[in-house]
C-alpha cells in the first residue's frame, strides 16, 4: 500500500526513495486516501506523479484506490465521493473502525494478485517456449543407444 508517500518522495524527503524501492517490489500497489479531505483526487495525482517520477514502470502495477475514514464522513458526502475515479475505475470505501469494506478490498486485493500471478505465469511460459520446438512424445522419448547417449 502506499499511505506515507509524500510530495518529493523521488527527490528524498520522507521516506523518499527508501519508501519508493519498497514500493518497487510490490506485485499490486493500494492507494489509500483519507475520505475526509477535500483534496481526495489531488492526493491521488501526487502519489502518482511521485511513482512516475521514481520509476514511470510503476504504474503500469496492477492497482487499487482505496478511500479510508468513511466513517468520519458525512452521509450526504458519500454520492460524490462513489462518482469519483481514479485511474478509470471507482474507489473502494472502507473504515478500519466499523470495518465496512474490509471484507470487498481483502477479496478485491486478493483477485489482483492472482490475475498478476496469472499474467507473470503466462509472460514466463512465452519467454521459455519463443524459439523452441515445442515439446512432443516424438521429442522427449527418443531411445538411449547403447553407451548411453540419444539416437
Amino acid at each position: 500500500d502506499i499511505p506515507g508517500l509524500i510530495e518529493g518522495a523521488h527527490l528524498g524527503r520522507g521516506l523518499g526513495l527508501q519508501f519508493l524501492r519498497h514500493i518497487e517490489r510490490t506485485r499490486v500497489l493500494v492507494f489509500l486516501l483519507d475520505a475526509t479531505r477535500e483534496t481526495i483526487q489531488e492526493d491521488y495525482a501526487i502519489l502518482v506523479r511521485e511513482l512516475t517520477h521514481f520509476n514511470e514502470s510503476l504504474t503500469d502495477k496492477p492497482s487499487l484506490t482505496v478511500l479510508t475514514k468513511v466513517d468520519a464522513i458525512p452521509a450526504g458526502k458519500v454520492p460524490r465521493l462513489r462518482k469519483l475515479r481514479f485511474a478509470s475505475s471507482k474507489p473502494l470505501m472502507i473504515s478500519a473502525v466499523t470495518g465496512e469494506g474490509i471484507d470487498t478490498l481483502v477479496r478485491t486485493m486478493w483477485k489482483l494478485l492472482q490475475e498478476h500471478a496469472e499474467r507473470k505465469s503466462e509472460e514466463h511460459s512465452r519467454v521459455r517456449t519463443r524459439g523452441r520446438r515445442p515439446r512432443t512424445a516424438e521429442t522427449t522419448s527418443r531411445k538411449r543407444r547403447p553407451g548411453g547417449g540419444r539416437q
